[in-house]
């Protein structure tokens, strides 16, 4: 009988604990993120919010039903892509990317007064396309890449100021991936190829040049040589050479050479045969 009692008692107290345990939570949160702690009561309790956790951590065990909000305070981009009309009615397309933080230790007031995660979407993604689109339309299309370090410049300023009084921070705003309509990027490939064949033929024209100078300073070295060889050479110079050259041949067992004096120096006229 006492074993059987006491295995009854064991079952509810089994049963007891349990039931503790279900009613019990601990509400944890990672590295990176922060938890806004409220309370889900069923029976006793009137929830609403309990506390925060910053990760990676804990809010201990309760014998609330607590849950927990996570809100990720690490910073992260959020990408946003256009189709808008330049000054000068060319079609762009292209992309923003907002590089936003939320403020740490701020998770309540994130949740209760800005949505959480929906704040983005609630308070800073239309007024930021609005910033982007007024940028562009006051540019013509043609300057918008020549222009991007500006133009983001001018939109995380922007975006600083209306994020002023909201927990979240703007690190950056950049403009990317700008892409003209077909026609545009035909005529500046067109015009690249242009410069490009202008810089080839700029630099054929230098090479020739030098090639120019080149054949001058070989003529001029010419002519020189040429006026030095004939202030050199005297008659008796010239008999000399003739002299000379009629010796070699002469002992050349190659040639039949018959010797012609003519004129005063008496320099041959020389036929081989």
């Amino acid at each position: 009988m006492k074993i059987a009692i006491t295995t009854t008692l064991s079952i509810f107290t089994g049963i007891f604990f349990l039931s503790l345990m279900a009613c019990t939570t601990n509400p944890e949160v990672e590295a990176g993120l922060e938890g806004y702690v409220y309370e889900s009561p069923r029976i006793f309790g009137n929830g609403g919010y309990q506390g925060s956790i910053v990760g990676p951590g804990n809010f201990g065990v309760s014998f609330l039903r607590n849950r927990v909000a996570t809100i990720d305070v690490r910073p992260t981009t959020v990408t946003e892509v256009y189709s808008i009309l330049s000054k000068d009615d060319l079609k762009l397309t292209l992309q923003s990317h907002a590089r936003l933080q939320f403020k740490q230790g701020e998770v309540k007031v994130i949740v209760e007064e800005f949505g959480g995660d929906a704040l983005y979407n609630r308070s800073i993604k239309k007024q930021l396309r609005t910033m982007v689109r007024s940028e562009i339309m006051k540019r013509n299309g043609t300057d918008v890449k020549g222009q991007i370090d500006l133009i983001g410049k001018q939109l995380t300023d922007s975006l600083i100021a209306h994020c002023k009084n909201m927990p979240i921070m703007v690190h950056s705003v950049v403009i990317g991936n700008v892409q003209y309509p077909q026609s545009i990027s035909d005529a500046v490939e067109a015009k690249l190829k242009a410069d490009q064949t202008l810089l080839q033929k700029e630099t054929q024209k230098k090479i020739a040049k030098a090639d120019a100078e080149i054949e001058i300073e070989k003529a001029r070295g010419i002519r020189q040589a040429q006026s030095i060889i004939n202030k050199s050479l005297t008659k008796n110079y010239l008999q000399y050479k003739a002299i000379e050259a009629q010796e070699k041949m002469a002992s050349s067992p190659n040639h039949t050479t018959i010797y012609i004096p003519v004129g005063k120096n008496g320099i041959p006229i020389m036929h081989n045969r």
